[in-house]
């Protein structure tokens, strides 16, 4: 049975919503990382440095990843080891498909700023706070 979490705008319990978005558009999300800044596969990323695939995109599989709820990069890197954490900026081709959660594949990857776990926690509280008030607001308005 799933049931559709209004706040993060995916199904929970079954299989993702699958979602495209639009070509250059430039999303905020966050990414993990082990110590030296590599990710899955051993890909190493810069602070800073803007990273390019030019492959076909696809969430889980192919693409640079990151999620836009900062707490769901702790699914992925949890908080041990040495893993880090940083603010990032996807853009080019981003597709949604296939994600339990809010995880995002793009061909175009900016690690913006290191923020660690605190700042993943204050980044979430956040998050939480827009899109609660955002649902609140659309609500409203779709109210007769």
């Amino acid at each position: 049975m799933s049931w559709l979490c209004r706040c993060y705008g995916r199904t929970v319990g079954g299989t993702g919503v699958k979602k495209k978005l639009r070509r250059n558009k430039k999303v905020e999300t966050f990414k993990g990382t082990d110590r030296d800044m590599e990710c899955c596969g051993g890909y190493q990323y810069t602070l800073g440095e803007k990273n390019t695939d030019d492959g076909a995109i696809r969430c889980g599989n192919k693409g640079f990843h990151s999620c836009e709820a900062p707490m769901d990069v702790l699914r992925y890197f949890p908080a041990r080891d040495g893993n880090r954490y940083f603010t990032a900026e996807a853009g080019g081709d981003i597709d949604r498909s296939g994600a339990d959660d809010s995880k995002i594949a793009s061909s175009e990857l900016t690690i913006k700023a290191e923020i660690g776990l605190p700042g993943i926690i204050r980044a979430h509280m956040e998050y939480t706070r827009k899109t609660a008030v955002s649902y609140v607001l659309r609500f409203i308005f779709k109210s007769p």
